[in-house]
């Protein structure tokens, strides 16, 4: 399984350590964006407050949310188990919360140019984040090509079209998808088939016996 110690970044800031290295080789750019991201915030979040300073648990699910491996502490708590290897085999799925890249922003229309990474549409609701802003939520009311066409959902790939913000965002900023309580409800009402169902995502066990 994969490392992860996002929980004590406090710790070996106490200890000295004063670099993180983080896994980037044969991963993709929306995973390295997200880790750098994250680890960017615990450690700015820390060293600004250390005596105020609370763990933001949030931040670990848009980790997981963005690996296709579980993480553990590895041998950081001298735990060395089963919990940190898989043995039964286990189940990849390609993860498609990464929506696409910001190319351009238009102040005048507040408008961003974007390259669709992955498909979205109108109604949805995405997560607009980079090392220059706070993350920014929004619905997507409005979608045009570049035929100037205003259409309902972006289904090619690498497709480049402009989407409304109304804040200002910058290139290279990443878009996701925000998965809400709706959409966890949406999967659980799916389910008929087992009695017991488990949406690792969002730490949520239902049993239907």
């Amino acid at each position: 399984k994969d490392l992860s110690l996002l929980k004590y970044i406090p710790d070996m800031v106490d200890i000295g350590v004063n670099s993180f290295k983080i896994e980037g080789r044969m991963r993709s750019l929306y995973y390295v964006a997200t880790v750098v991201d994250i680890y960017r915030r615990v450690i700015d979040e820390y060293c600004n407050n250390p005596t105020n300073y609370t763990y933001n648990k949030n931040y670990e699910r848009v980790l997981r949310n963005c690996a296709n491996r579980d993480s553990v502490t590895q041998f950081f708590n001298n735990v060395n188990d089963e919990s940190c290897q898989y043995y039964n085999g286990r189940e990849e799925v390609s993860n498609q919360d990464f929506l696409g890249i910001i190319l351009d922003y238009d102040k005048k229309q507040n408008m961003a140019i974007v390259e669709q990474r992955n498909y979205f549409k109108k109604g949805d609701e995405v997560e607009i984040f980079g090392p220059n802003i706070e993350p920014i939520t929004i619905i997507i009311d409005k979608i045009i090509d570049e035929e100037g066409k205003e259409i309902e959902a972006v289904r090619h790939p690498r497709q480049i079209v402009k989407i409304g913000i109304n804040k200002e965002v910058f290139p290279y900023d990443l878009i996701r998808i925000k998965k809400s309580k709706k959409i966890i409800w949406q999967i659980i009402k799916s389910v008929v088939l087992f009695d017991r169902f488990v949406i690792k995502n969002y730490e949520v066990i239902i049993c239907l016996t």
